[in-house]
């Protein structure tokens, strides 16, 4: 998603709008848009990452503080005694936006191509298709293949301590 902006955004643009953790005050007629991950997918992702970075967990979330952990059972188990945890963390960047959902687009990463496409048009931005589309059959860093996943079990756990967040984005176990 980074990469694509800055094709799109000139650099002083782009330096302002990709601050990770921030959340903006914007005028009220620019639209806003955000991505959500299957929780099972992000959670894995984001441990990996975390442990990838020498565990540089972000205290200033619930989720990481609450349920951080040096191997990836023990994370998944922290997160599942912890009701509607994930719910909260994507809260901290769509609360604010949530008052006027004619300017939020909240797409799904599993859909990261057609639906940037589908924000970027909704907020009549101008843009290149054909780039953003032949984004689709690459992998986001070859991650896939190096995070771990759930077992049946755990998915189960993850699915009932988190419904609130299935039920809101759409997902399934």
């Amino acid at each position: 998603m980074r990469n694509c902006l800055r094709d799109h955004v000139d650099l002083k643009e782009f330096c302002s709008i990709y601050q990770a953790h921030d959340t903006p005050d914007l005028p009220h007629d620019m639209g806003v848009f955000a991505f959500v991950r299957h929780p099972a997918d992000w959670l894995s992702s984001l441990f990996t990452h975390r442990k990838c970075k020498g565990w540089n967990w972000d205290k200033s979330f619930a989720l990481e503080q609450k349920c951080a952990a040096k191997d990836f059972k023990t994370f998944i188990a922290n997160i599942c005694s912890h009701e509607g945890i994930v719910s909260q963390y994507f809260n901290h960047y769509l609360d604010k936006y949530r008052s006027a959902p004619s300017r939020l687009f909240i797409g799904k990463q599993e859909n990261l191509c057609q639906d940037f496409i589908s924000a970027l048009t909704k907020f009549n931005e101008s843009f290149k298709k054909q780039p953003i589309v032949e984004l689709k059959d690459q992998k986001a860093n070859g991650a896939k293949n190096k995070t771990p996943s759930l077992t049946v079990g755990d998915r189960d756990r993850l699915y009932e301590s988190q419904e609130d967040f299935y039920s809101m984005y759409g997902y399934e176990k």
